[in-house]
């Protein structure tokens, strides 16, 4: 189980890494004073860069579906505006780094379609297109969950009214119900 937290860690540093190695690479500017549209493209362009870097490396992305399934709670997202106007004005006006379905879609399609690339050199290739293709429709799910405004809601009130020492490690057969709400 360590090895795969291992693994499940190290690729998602590896994303971030060459995400941000895409920002030097194409040398996109600090974020101050650039319009929104520019910088919401150059994190466009950065994830497709992080994706081609590690497909090249034949290192498969799990860690960073994993990233961005973490960062959906972390994020901003359309539960935490007041309306649809108020969230579009924030996506419009503000959001340089927004964590999008369309993102997430994007990185869906983008996975999908270099599966047998990322499987290039694995001892099971057909398996390994097989786990990549699925990592694919992973993105694709958190997508769908960002188009969802009542589930947003739920969560963000369940996460609100949660203790956080529900946060804590769990001991053998101790489940949530061990937690009380407060």
């Amino acid at each position: 189980m360590s090895d795969l937290s291992l693994r499940l860690r190290n690729t998602g540093y590896a994303f971030i890494l060459a995400h941000e190695l895409g920002h030097v690479r194409f040398q996109h500017p600090g974020y101050n004073g650039v319009p929104v549209t520019v910088a919401q493209g150059n994190e466009t362009q950065a994830d497709r860069f992080g994706l081609e870097l590690m497909r090249r490396t034949g290192t498969i992305p799990m860690g960073a579906m994993l990233f961005f399934q973490s960062g959906i709670f972390y994020f901003e997202n359309r539960a935490d505006f007041p309306s649809d106007a108020a969230w579009q004005t924030y996506l419009t006006q503000k959001a340089t780094h927004p964590l999008t379905a369309a993102r997430l879609r994007a990185l869906s399609n983008q996975v999908r379609t270099m599966a047998d690339d990322f499987a290039r050199g694995q001892p099971n290739r057909s398996a390994t297109i097989v786990s990549i293709r699925f990592i694919g429709d992973q993105f694709a799910r958190l997508a769908t969950f960002l188009d969802d405004l009542v589930l947003q809601r739920v969560m963000r009130a369940k996460a609100e009214r949660s203790a956080p020492t529900t946060l804590l490690p769990r001991r053998e057969r101790e489940t949530a119900k061990d937690f009380p709400i407060r």
